[in-house]
């Protein structure tokens, strides 16, 4: 499987990630997010839907 990269974060509080227009996903799928430093974290999708995505940051740094 190969790699997919989006840049539709459209909000962060703590260790949650709200991206919007994600097709594909689904609860309990596991991530990698790159951070505005270039920091890789690890992930897990935990509510999606047709508009957005819920994402629990595992890797808070």
């Amino acid at each position: 499987m190969s790699a997919k990269e989006y840049r539709t974060a459209a909000s962060a509080r703590g260790g949650l990630l709200v991206v919007k227009d994600v097709p594909g996903v689904a609860f309990g799928d596991r991530v990698q997010i790159r951070d505005g430093a270039g920091h890789k974290r690890n992930g897990q999708v935990i509510r999606c839907s047709n508009a957005e995505v819920l994402i629990q940051v595992y890797d808070t740094g």
